[in-house]
């Protein structure tokens, strides 16, 4: 099997796994460009690794500019943990729900 049909083999493998198809020709050939520094196995889990960190919120980036920008290398952001402290009145006497302390500041400044 040739390298070229090998290659080929691989980014079909590398674009049925990218969550946003957009892009082809830009994608194959920044795909070549990046298999000179990866293996394909590394962009497989790369993509992983996006997929799984993505927030909600955010698109998913075009699949050449995943590969351009190096991002199979991103490491996954440590999970973080909030601290939420129960919500405390500051007035005495305290208010027993917070839009009524919001409302009672506003006043008191007046």
């Amino acid at each position: 099997m040739s390298a070229t049909t090998l290659l080929a083999e691989d980014f079909a493998r590398f674009w049925q796994t990218f969550p946003h198809r957009v892009g082809k020709l830009a994608a194959q050939r920044a795909y070549v460009k990046a298999r000179q520094h990866a293996s394909a196995a590394e962009l497989l889990d790369g993509i992983a690794r996006y997929v799984q960190a993505k927030p909600a919120w955010a698109e998913y980036c075009h699949p050449a500019t995943w590969l351009n920008s190096g991002r199979w290398m991103d490491e996954a952001p440590a999970p973080t943990t909030r601290i939420y402290e129960p919500w405390v009145c500051p007035h005495e006497p305290q208010c027993k729900h917070r839009p009524a302390c919001d409302f009672l500041s506003t006043r008191r400044r007046a």
